[in-house]
């Protein structure tokens, strides 16, 4: 028949809609969520078993060794990152870096060392901090 079209929602119903959208989830995406990383195959790792030329002796020589190989790997780690640790910054020792080599100096001598005591005059003071920052013409305006 002609002009006659299949819905698959019935229109004016969102009820019913909304019914049919989540039973199509459940039936689609739930399946895939819930069998999410399973296979449907189980892969025997166990040394020597899946080999048929290897005897029993052969094989548990086998699995002795891969253990002790696993063993000597933890202890060696841990060998190996029990020395002394030392501070970096940026690739480098705290020790190397000069700001660390230099004396810590108290306050009164870190003063002198800056020059002069921390005293500033007080011409420049009431210029330059109170007078809009311009130095020169506080000084032609003083004399």
């Amino acid at each position: 028949i002609l002009g006659t079209k299949t819905v698959s929602a019935p229109c004016g119903a969102p009820g019913l809609s909304k019914k049919k959208a989540f039973e199509n989830r459940t039936k689609t995406l739930a399946v895939e969520w819930k069998e999410r990383g399973k296979r449907n195959k189980i892969v025997d790792q166990r040394i020597g078993e899946g080999n048929s030329m290897m005897n029993a002796e052969e094989c548990i020589s086998k699995r002795f060794t891969a253990e002790r190989l696993k063993i000597f790997k933890a202890t060696n780690s841990e060998l190996i990152n029990d020395g002394e640790e030392t501070l970096t910054h940026r690739g480098r020792e705290l020790t190397e870096i000069e700001k660390y080599d230099r004396m810590i100096l108290s306050d009164e001598d870190d003063d002198e060392a800056r020059g002069g005591g921390g005293s500033i005059g007080a011409n420049i003071v009431a210029s330059v901090h109170f007078g809009g920052g311009n130095a020169t013409s506080a000084e032609n305006a003083t004399s």
